[in-house]
Protein backbone atom coordinates (compact mmCIF):
# COMPACT_ATOMS: atom_id res chain seq x y z
CA UNK A 1 0.00 0.00 0.00
CA UNK A 2 1.04 3.58 -0.59
CA UNK A 3 0.81 5.89 2.42
CA UNK A 4 0.78 9.64 1.97
CA UNK A 5 0.38 12.01 4.89
CA UNK A 6 0.02 15.78 4.80
CA UNK A 7 -0.04 17.63 8.08
CA UNK A 8 -0.99 21.29 7.93
CA UNK A 9 0.02 23.35 10.93
CA UNK A 10 -0.47 27.09 11.04
CA UNK A 11 1.77 29.13 13.29
CA UNK A 12 1.41 32.78 14.13
CA UNK A 13 4.93 34.10 13.74
CA UNK A 14 6.11 36.93 11.51
CA UNK A 15 4.55 35.23 8.49
CA UNK A 16 1.75 32.73 8.06
CA UNK A 17 3.57 29.39 7.78
CA UNK A 18 2.32 26.06 6.44
CA UNK A 19 4.09 22.84 7.30
CA UNK A 20 3.84 19.58 5.37
CA UNK A 21 5.03 16.17 6.46
CA UNK A 22 5.45 13.81 3.53
CA UNK A 23 5.45 10.14 4.48
CA UNK A 24 6.53 8.86 1.06
CA UNK A 25 9.40 11.35 0.58
CA UNK A 26 10.68 11.12 4.19
CA UNK A 27 10.77 14.93 4.53
CA UNK A 28 9.15 17.76 6.44
CA UNK A 29 8.91 21.18 4.80
CA UNK A 30 7.79 24.63 5.91
CA UNK A 31 6.32 27.02 3.35
CA UNK A 32 5.59 30.74 3.45
CA UNK A 33 2.07 31.98 2.80
CA UNK A 34 3.13 32.54 -0.83
CA UNK A 35 4.23 28.91 -1.24
CA UNK A 36 8.01 29.48 -1.02
CA UNK A 37 9.92 26.67 0.71
CA UNK A 38 11.45 28.18 3.83
CA UNK A 39 12.92 25.04 5.45
CA UNK A 40 13.21 21.33 4.72
CA UNK A 41 14.46 18.61 7.06
CA UNK A 42 15.09 15.05 5.94
CA UNK A 43 16.58 13.91 2.64
CA UNK A 44 14.15 13.65 -0.30
CA UNK A 45 13.20 10.01 -1.02
CA UNK A 46 16.16 8.70 1.00
CA UNK A 47 14.91 6.86 4.09
CA UNK A 48 17.33 6.31 6.94
CA UNK A 49 17.80 6.30 10.67
CA UNK A 50 20.56 8.84 11.29
CA UNK A 51 19.67 12.39 12.39
CA UNK A 52 19.64 13.72 8.80
CA UNK A 53 17.32 11.03 7.46
CA UNK A 54 13.81 9.99 8.40
CA UNK A 55 11.69 7.02 7.44
CA UNK A 56 7.98 7.55 6.88
CA UNK A 57 7.20 10.59 9.04
CA UNK A 58 3.78 10.61 10.67
CA UNK A 59 3.17 14.05 12.21
CA UNK A 60 4.57 17.43 13.18
CA UNK A 61 3.62 20.06 15.74
CA UNK A 62 4.99 23.58 16.08
CA UNK A 63 5.73 25.30 19.40
CA UNK A 64 5.09 28.97 20.17
CA UNK A 65 8.81 29.72 19.72
CA UNK A 66 8.60 28.19 16.19
CA UNK A 67 10.66 25.17 17.17
CA UNK A 68 8.98 21.99 15.98
CA UNK A 69 8.62 18.32 16.84
CA UNK A 70 8.59 15.61 14.17
CA UNK A 71 7.24 12.08 14.68
CA UNK A 72 9.52 9.79 12.67
CA UNK A 73 7.14 6.94 13.22
CA UNK A 74 6.87 3.99 10.90
CA UNK A 75 10.50 2.82 10.72
CA UNK A 76 12.43 4.70 13.40
CA UNK A 77 9.91 5.07 16.22
CA UNK A 78 11.29 8.36 17.47
CA UNK A 79 10.40 12.00 18.08
CA UNK A 80 12.83 14.72 17.07
CA UNK A 81 12.77 18.33 18.32
CA UNK A 82 14.21 20.99 15.99
CA UNK A 83 15.00 24.68 16.46
CA UNK A 84 13.18 27.12 14.15
CA UNK A 85 16.20 27.07 11.79
CA UNK A 86 16.14 23.25 11.55
CA UNK A 87 19.01 22.62 13.98
CA UNK A 88 18.62 19.49 16.10
CA UNK A 89 17.64 20.12 19.72
CA UNK A 90 16.87 16.59 20.91
CA UNK A 91 15.87 13.15 19.67
CA UNK A 92 14.34 10.38 21.74
CA UNK A 93 12.76 6.99 21.31
CA UNK A 94 13.41 4.04 19.07
CA UNK A 95 11.67 0.91 17.94
CA UNK A 96 14.24 -1.22 19.75
CA UNK A 97 12.67 -2.90 22.75
CA UNK A 98 14.69 -2.12 25.89
CA UNK A 99 14.18 -4.93 28.40
CA UNK A 100 15.15 -2.69 31.30
CA UNK A 101 13.37 0.41 29.92
CA UNK A 102 16.56 2.46 30.16
CA UNK A 103 15.52 4.54 27.16
CA UNK A 104 12.06 5.44 25.88
CA UNK A 105 10.74 3.24 23.11
CA UNK A 106 7.80 3.70 20.77
CA UNK A 107 5.97 1.32 18.48
CA UNK A 108 4.77 3.92 15.94
CA UNK A 109 4.57 7.48 17.29
CA UNK A 110 1.72 8.53 15.05
CA UNK A 111 0.35 11.80 16.36
CA UNK A 112 1.82 14.74 18.26
CA UNK A 113 0.04 17.46 20.23
CA UNK A 114 1.72 20.20 22.22
CA UNK A 115 -0.01 21.81 25.18
CA UNK A 116 1.26 25.31 24.51
CA UNK A 117 0.11 26.48 27.93
CA UNK A 118 2.42 24.19 29.90
CA UNK A 119 4.80 22.95 27.19
CA UNK A 120 3.93 19.26 27.53
CA UNK A 121 4.26 17.20 24.33
CA UNK A 122 1.75 14.37 23.97
CA UNK A 123 2.68 11.46 21.72
CA UNK A 124 0.02 9.03 20.48
CA UNK A 125 1.81 5.75 19.96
Amino acid sequence: THTHTHTHTHTHTHTHTHTHTHTHTHTHAQYSSTGRVMLTVGVFKQPGSDLRHFCKLTDVTVAQDSSFYVADGYCNGRVIHFAPDGALIKSWGSTVYDLHMLSPTFFVPHSLRLDKGCGVLYVAD
